[in-house]
């Protein structure tokens, strides 16, 4: 007899290995903490430990968290809520059970124009893969960037090289950025960083799902404006 959770089993059966990003608003370990989707039980699934800074997260049964595992072109997210810790053949497992129906997501695409913007970066924590003990965290401080591109999906901007220390891949940042008349927060991961030259880096910032309705309407009729002038 076919269970409930067999078309959500048949749906997942082609994710294993796919990134899971796992986020909580509650307690001490509110945040959000990425893994991997590693094996599909008969009512449940399994992700990776998580962990944050070559530690792992504390969780305990019973816990509520939202689940986000990528597709191909396309997110799905559900309710989950932690049912038990095993080890896995390689890596320490962490079994949840679905809460809520798994609802696909489709992934939007970007246009992306260049621009130029003055901006301010703050670092607010780590969402990168497991450090180990060498990592160095950047300071918490305001610092200078100049947004070169921009879509709702993230920026790409440049850094003097002098303020590269506050910068670490995997990295939540708030953003303050200053388009025409008006300034607005955005929260996002810095996602890459290279050398441009003796005096600058690059750095490409995605941002975090849940931009406001305001925000992306002030975004959108910049990013329309700029795509009429570089036409």
């Amino acid at each position: 007899m076919s269970s409930p959770f067999d078309q959500t089993r048949r749906l997942l059966s082609g994710l294993v290995g796919a990134k899971v990003t796992l986020s909580s608003d509650r307690g001490a370990n509110a945040g959000s903490y990425s893994t991997r989707l590693e094996a599909i039980g008969d009512d449940e699934v399994a992700v990776a430990r998580l962990a944050e800074k070559g530690r792992f997260v504390p969780v305990h049964a019973g816990m509520d968290m939202t689940m986000r595992i990528e597709g191909s072109g396309c997110f799905y997210e559900a309710a989950v809520m932690v049912s038990r810790l095993s080890m896995g053949d390689t890596v320490p497992l962490m079994w949840v059970r679905f809460a809520s129906v798994l609802e696909r997501i489709q992934r939007r695409m970007f246009v992306r124009v260049p621009c130029s913007v003055d901006a301010r970066c703050f670092y607010l924590d780590y969402d990168g893969p497991a450090a180990d003990a060498r990592t160095i965290y950047p300071e918490r401080e305001w610092f200078p960037i100049h947004v070169t591109d921009m879509s709702l999906g993230g920026i790409g901007a440049s850094i003097n090289k002098s303020v590269g220390s506050y910068c670490i891949i995997g990295g939540r940042y708030l953003l303050l950025l200053y388009v025409g008349e008006a300034s607005f927060f955005l929260v996002g991961k810095l996602v890459k960083m290279f050398e441009r030259n003796v005096k600058s880096v690059e750095m490409g910032v995605a941002f975090n799902s849940g931009i406001s309705a305001f925000t992306e309407k002030l975004m959108t009729d910049f990013i329309r404006k700029q795509e009429f002038t570089n036409r």
